[in-house]
């Protein structure tokens, strides 16, 4: 199993970070190995919503990610159905009043299968890395 937490201070009320979070469309704003989200489910954010997120890795892959948990300006867990290399991570988005702004936490959790497994050393050290670099990015967006 490849696990990988990291937190960071965001600059914005909790309200505001978790409705911007949970729109998979702005994705791309941050987490840099993501090109592009689509809507796959019609309607409001809920259980059960499915969106296509086109990836940079080894050229352009696919994934379908679905939410599997939402608790309103509190977290946000969604389970890739289908990824590049067979990869189906859970992505965990935890929320938090934090002063006057929010504790923003990102988690991942996957485990390698099939020929991803062969490139699981790799991404024990990779993963971990680029999660503080997607974290710091949403920080960012937010600091002015």
């Amino acid at each position: 199993m490849i696990k990988a937490e990291n937190t960071a201070h965001v600059n914005t009320p909790v309200e505001k970070l978790y409705e911007f979070i949970t729109d998979a469309r702005n994705e791309p704003k941050w987490h840099t190995d993501v090109v592009e989200v689509h809507p796959v489910t019609d309607g409001p954010m809920r259980v059960g919503t499915q969106t296509r997120w086109v990836f940079k890795f080894m050229g352009k892959r696919e994934g379908l990610m679905e939410v599997v948990e939402l608790e309103p300006n509190r977290l946000e867990r969604i389970q890739a159905r289908s990824g590049p290399m067979g990869l189906t991570p859970t992505i965990t988005y935890r929320f938090e009043p934090d002063g006057d702004g929010a504790k923003f936490t990102r988690a991942v959790e996957m485990e390698p299968k099939g020929l991803s497994k062969l490139m699981a050393p790799m991404m024990r050290s990779m993963v971990p890395k680029q999660n503080a670099v997607f974290v710091a990015n949403v920080a960012k967006l937010f600091e002015s």
